[in-house]
């Protein structure tokens, strides 16, 4: 699967696998320097994910925090009243 079809977790996963396979340093040096480069495919995957993510959120805030402002608007015109 192209790793711009991963979800977060799949990518999250394949990255560690790639992480544990280099650690065991029984990879040769073509292969570390393969798995090193898509390990870095994956960390630029995994932080457009997340960064997608916190504008999403940014924003539902920004919609939340227009929704309470019109909230405190309308009770302080009905305070007036």
């Amino acid at each position: 699967m192209e790793i711009k079809n991963l979800s977060y977790e799949d990518a999250i996963i394949e990255l560690e696998n790639i992480l544990d396979e280099l650690e065991l340093g029984e990879c040769t040096l073509a292969e570390s320097l393969e798995k090193y480069k898509k390990g870095i495919l994956l960390h630029r995957h995994c932080n457009e994910i997340l960064s997608a993510a916190e504008g999403e959120v940014k924003v539902l805030l920004a919609n939340e925090k227009d929704i309470l402002d019109e909230l405190d608007f309308l009770r302080e015109a009905e305070d007036e009243y």
